[in-house]
């Protein structure tokens, strides 16, 4: 955790630089209230569980939003677990905006261990924005993105990061072309990209 954070603070330093703002920013990290990311250095600022585990020690003024924590049985509890994650996305919405460039990274426990044993759905991290309205008849597939800079930002970063070819197409659809001798294991490379791809969208907020 410390090794990722150092390298995460020196990339959005360095970011900021080339981008003609100042390199003394990018040193917050957004998290998720209850989480435990362990109690040394940087990781007790992201640890706020249990207070005795930081009660002695100084510790970082990070932005942290709600835990939108799954109530079981799902199916009975969908809708304010669904509004739970629309409000945690707000409060990361509202840190972008109040910490602008400042923000490094977002860090949270898929389940929450220490915090309450505390389940996030799949779909909640950087997912239900991604994209909808999927549709193909045979090779021609398409979806959607929420707006044209988000789909922009997903077409760059999954040819840059995936080698994964995408092509922008209207005001804000992702349609996909494979040739006619396409592979298996090539589509399953590209839904691999695409995995990953949208994840990284919220970084068109910041």
């Amino acid at each position: 955790m410390e090794n990722t954070l150092q390298c995460v603070f020196g990339w959005k330093s360095r970011h900021n630089e080339a981008h003609g703002r100042s390199p003394a920013l990018g040193g917050k990290v957004l998290h998720p209230e209850r989480a435990f990311h362990g109690r040394s250095g940087y990781t007790m600022s992201l640890t706020n569980s249990d207070p005795d585990k930081t009660a002695r020690f100084p510790v970082f003024d990070w932005p942290s939003i709600e835990v939108p924590a799954v109530r079981f049985p799902l199916e009975r509890h969908r809708a304010e677990v669904e509004a739970a994650e629309r409000r945690a996305r707000e409060l990361a919405k509202a840190a972008f905006a109040a910490h602008p460039h400042d923000i490094a990274c977002f860090i949270a426990e898929p389940v929450q261990g220490k915090g309450g044993d505390n389940h996030m759905r799949p779909e909640f991290p950087r997912y239900p924005h991604a994209g909808d309205n999927a549709r193909g008849l045979g090779l021609m597939c398409a979806f959607d993105a929420p707006d044209p800079r988000s789909r922009d930002t997903v077409v760059t970063r999954v040819r840059e990061e995936h080698k994964v070819l995408l092509l922008p197409s209207g005001e804000r659809s992702v349609r996909v072309r494979p040739a006619l001798t396409v592979m298996e294991e090539e589509l399953g490379l590209a839904l691999r990209a695409l995995e990953f791809g949208p994840s990284t969208m919220p970084s068109a907020v910041s």
